[in-house]
């Protein structure tokens, strides 16, 4: 239990230093809220169903639905190391806020908040080792993102002389956007013994391959699992983005999730 007191320390500190010293990067504070449910659907298959929904500062950001399925193709026999395949697919509603541009001090214009839809389909491969009480996973996914068209309205301001101010309403449409992102995850977790709360961190490298592999933004994330019971897993962690891409904002997130096994 000291080991987990001395690990919330930790992770405390680790919030105060990422939101304090970045007051830019504390507006776009989020929460990351998950839920899903897997089952066991043949051989060394793994299938799950999971619901999201996520919010910066005070708004809505994006809410979602997702499948997936997980197949161990190798393991030892020691099972030191595991090599599991993997594909999915995740619709998400994401939510673009409202902005004004300035054209002058006279003139500038209101762009609406609306909402997008976003298919997105992956497969990757995990490779997990298990030396002793550690637990160290590398992970390589290739993810296709494809974002609806969508359509808003912009509000023209310009104010004359008299003070009076002229509105003309605009439409104004979001054309439909595709991506190929290449992601690589390197995780390493602990299992404190006779300690239902085991830590981990993960360090996560996004790669746009539209422009030759050039470098999205990285993720770093902090936390803790803690097993319930053998059908049930809660997780707690904190996420910092370096940079807006993929289609969420740069800053931190407070992320909480629940497992349960069918």
């Amino acid at each position: 239990m000291r080991t987990f007191m001395r690990l919330a320390v930790a992770l405390a500190l680790f919030a105060v230093a990422a939101l304090d010293p970045m007051p830019a990067l504390a507006e776009e504070t989020g929460l990351w809220a998950s839920a899903s449910a897997e089952k066991k659907i043949g051989q060394n298959i793994d299938g799950s169903v999971s619901a999201e929904f996520r919010t910066i500062g005070n708004r809505i950001d994006r809410l979602g639905l997702g499948v997936s399925a997980d197949r161990r193709i190798f393991r030892t026999s020691d099972k030191f190391f595991t090599l599991k395949a993997g594909l999915g697919y995740k619709f998400t509603g994401n939510q673009n806020p409202s902005k004004t541009v300035w054209k002058n001090p006279d003139r500038y214009n209101i762009h609406n908040s609306y909402w997008c839809n976003r298919h997105r389909v992956y497969v990757q491969l995990t490779g997990k080792f298990e030396p002793g009480r550690w637990e160290l996973s590398l992970r390589e996914r290739y993810q296709y993102n494809y974002d609806s068209q969508a359509s808003y309205t912009m509000y023209k301001h310009k104010r004359l002389e008299t003070g009076t101010d002229i509105i003309t309403p605009e439409k104004k449409i979001k054309y439909a956007e595709r991506e190929h992102i290449a992601r690589t995850q390197l995780e390493v977790a602990y299992n404190i013994r006779k300690c239902k709360f085991d830590p981990f961190a993960g360090f996560e490298l996004y790669n746009c391959m539209n422009n030759g592999m050039e470098l999205e933004k990285t993720r770093l994330t902090v936390g803790f699992d803690w097993k319930i019971s053998n059908i049930r897993t809660f997780q707690w962690a904190l996420v910092f983005q370096d940079r807006a891409a993929d289609g969420e904002a740069a800053g931190c997130a407070v992320s909480f999730s629940y497992k349960y096994k069918l």
